[in-house]
């Protein structure tokens, strides 16, 4: 007796949506998906942490793989720490302009895509 598989349409779409996220099967462990960048702070508080997410956790990943293009705003890099499931945690300090600025992740071995985000911090004086 022969036995037919029967996929349905929701169930395929489910699988190239699991392996399209963070690249196919073949290149998994190569690829990552820079999900977002956000930052806390507002115009009434100084920023104090970027919020970065992947679509996985990036295996190694420390705070000197990271580039932090400041522009005019005198952010630097503090400490990183993983929250697991491809969220990180930047600290920054050093603020003295809100503004925008991107950040750069480089993995030796890794494709991180898209290669960049931006992201407003603020910088906040109490009257």
């Amino acid at each position: 007796m022969k036995q037919v598989l029967n996929f349905s349409p929701i169930w395929v779409l489910v699988f190239l949506i699991a392996f399209t996220a963070c690249g196919n099967e073949d290149d998994y462990n190569m690829r990552y998906n820079f999900k977002s960048l956000a930052a806390n702070g507002s115009e009434a508080s100084t920023t104090s942490m970027l919020m970065l997410e992947f679509c996985r956790d990036i295996e190694g990943l420390v705070v000197a793989d990271i580039v932090l293009n400041a522009g005019e705003t005198g952010a630097t890099k503090g400490e990183l720490t993983s929250n697991g499931s491809g969220k990180y945690n930047l600290t920054v300090d050093g603020i003295t302009k809100s503004g925008e600025i991107s950040v750069v992740v480089e993995k030796e071995g890794r494709t991180i895509s898209p290669a960049s985000r931006a992201v407003t911090i603020y910088y906040y004086v109490a009257p």
